[in-house]
């Protein structure tokens, strides 16, 4: 396994295309995909999120990629970071326990929706993690 720098196993990868993420159990909108990968994926959304909370996700997907549009995930709130200037929310999740199909769809996205990052967000290194 190759650990990179910033103590991640796998780049993340840019999304080209825009999916929605919903808290779905209390059926609101969170944000928007920002970057993925087979771990985990970083959204940006008007709303900050708590850290260290586990939630249910659903995430709206190209309609090419599964028949009812979505897949449903449980994700972990790994950290949360307000913009510079402060107008949106970075949140990143890490999955949890990501069933093999949904595991399939985020391979397929990455594969076919992304483009690999070379550095990491620069305004996600000027604000502290939120708690």
């Amino acid at each position: 396994m190759n650990i990179q720098s910033n103590g991640r196993t796998n780049a993340r990868s840019r999304l080209i295309y825009s999916l929605r993420v919903f808290d779905d159990q209390e059926a609101r909108l969170l944000g928007t995909v920002v970057d993925i990968t087979p771990d985990g994926i970083m959204i940006r959304g008007q709303d900050p999120v708590p850290v260290g909370k586990e939630l249910f996700l659903r995430m709206g997907l190209p309609t090419i990629e599964m028949a009812d549009g979505q897949i449903k995930f449980s994700a972990h709130s790994k950290w949360c970071r307000k913009n510079k200037s402060g107008d949106y929310y970075s949140v990143g999740f890490q999955f949890v326990d990501l069933p093999n199909e949904a595991k399939k769809v985020v391979l397929r996205l990455i594969r076919n929706y992304c483009r690999e990052e070379e550095d990491e967000d620069p305004e996600l290194d000027m604000n502290p993690p939120l708690s």
